[in-house]
């Protein structure tokens, strides 16, 4: 199981990946283009497995489009299972 985060949640992803020895913590690259436009990339194999998202949308506006560009990443490049964990959901 890998688990993703938002750049909201890095440190959450972190302490739990540390907690859960089972959860292995995924990689991806994030960058904002010239034009302000978002670009997101995983950069680790997710083909056939189970993947959690961690995301908070404290700021929502940027950090939905953010976790909308991870999730289309995620289900784009094969995860079997895609479960979203939210903590903080603001708007």
């Amino acid at each position: 199981m890998l688990l993703f985060s938002t750049q909201t949640s890095k440190k959450l992803a972190r302490k739990i990946s540390q907690c859960a020895p089972y959860l292995k913590e995924g990689t991806h690259d994030f960058k904002y283009f010239a034009n302000g436009e978002m670009h997101v990339k995983i950069t680790r194999e997710v083909k056939g497995e189970k993947i959690i998202i961690l995301a908070s949308t404290n700021q929502p506006n940027d950090n939905i489009f953010e976790l909308f560009l991870l999730l289309d990443a995620a289900k784009n490049n094969g995860a079997e299972f895609i479960h979203l964990i939210m903590p903080f959901f603001g708007y």
